[in-house]
């Protein structure tokens, strides 16, 4: 596809003009052999007919005339033999002189139509064009490849382009979620769910029978492992409200702890709120907790009635301007 039209029809021509030189001149060597072969049986053959000549004139010599011979040496049969020798002989002489003449002649002509110097330049303008396209070719060549050179750099590039849009891409997302609250929302919604998973376990640890767990919606529900089912929180009686509100104290003070352990836990306040039955009930709660989690329990409280359901305790009393601490084991 690289070479012209023109630049093919050269390389034809010069392809041609060789092949037939090569033929003439392969024919001229086989007319030159064949000569040369004709040349010595057409001497071999008149070495022959000088033999043939010597003995008839010996013939004649010794015995004077062709009668005679014939009458005393040879009978007729075999002076008709070599006579027909003797006509062979000159007719292949003839033969074979009219054949060194037919090839002298073709051996001419085809020396006349040799390659005159016009064909000679032309051959020589062809060899000169052809040498011209195999440069043409040498150039194209390299330029192919540094042409496929170029592709692979490029395709190297558009893959690193890819790659740096699809980090950018990230790094946009990136910017656009710290620019608002999507940051502190995500980070506020992870650290409510895990409170929440840790509190779930604290509320099974002490109910044996219920979960906490967060709606889509983002609201606190309870789930119910033996019976099934799904419920608000509101619907919890007093005692597991109560148990409730200690599993997600406690659910928070692990998450913000991390690894710290805390040893002890105070309640302050929220007994006001609870039914009798369970105000009766609260401490046997508060020890159920202690033994769950184990960890010392500590309640403030402004109701008599809690307070006297403890053995341990260090009621603050006031006195005007001043206070006292009675510590009671």
């Amino acid at each position: 596809e690289a070479l012209s039209a023109e630049e093919k029809d050269i390389l034809g021509k010069i392809e041609e003009i060789e092949e037939r030189r090569n033929r003439v001149n392969s024919y001229r060597e086989e007319l030159k052999v064949s000569l040369a072969e004709k040349k010595a049986r057409m001497d071999e053959l008149e070495r022959a007919l000088l033999e043939k000549e010597k003995e008839k004139r010996e013939v004649q010599k010794e015995l004077g005339d062709i009668g005679r011979v014939k009458s005393v040496l040879l009978d007729r049969e075999r002076l008709e033999t070599f006579r027909k020798e003797v006509e062979s002989f000159e007719r292949d002489k003839r033969a074979l002189k009219d054949r060194e003449r037919e090839l002298s002649l073709k051996i001419g002509s085809f020396t006349k139509s040799e390659p005159s110097e016009s064909i000679e330049k032309a051959l020589s303008d062809l060899r000169k064009k052809k040498e011209e396209v195999l440069v043409n070719l040498g150039n194209l060549d390299r330029e192919i490849k540094e042409t496929l050179r170029k592709l692979e750099e490029k395709k190297s590039l558009e893959k690193k382009i890819k790659e740096l849009e699809r980090e950018m891409r990230v790094y946009e997302r990136i910017k656009r979620d710290l620019g608002g609250n999507k940051l502190q929302e995500f980070a506020a919604n992870l650290m409510l769910s895990r409170i929440v998973e840790r509190a779930s376990e604290y509320f099974l640890d002490f109910t044996g029978t219920y979960e906490l767990s967060l709606r889509h919606d983002g609201n606190l529900v309870v789930s119910d492992r033996v019976h099934g089912g799904e419920r608000e929180v509101k619907s919890l009686s007093g005692g597991e409200t109560f148990l409730a509100s200690i599993s997600l104290a406690l659910g928070v003070s692990d998450v913000l702890s991390a690894n710290a352990r805390l040893e002890s836990l105070f309640i302050d306040e929220g007994f006001g709120s609870l039914d009798e039955e369970t105000r009766e009930r609260v401490s046997d709660i508060l020890e159920l907790v202690r033994q769950k989690i184990n960890r010392m329990v500590g309640i403030i409280s402004h109701v008599p009635d809690i307070a006297e359901r403890f053995h341990q305790k260090i009621v603050v009393k006031k006195h005007g301007d001043f206070s006292t601490v009675e510590v009671i084991y």
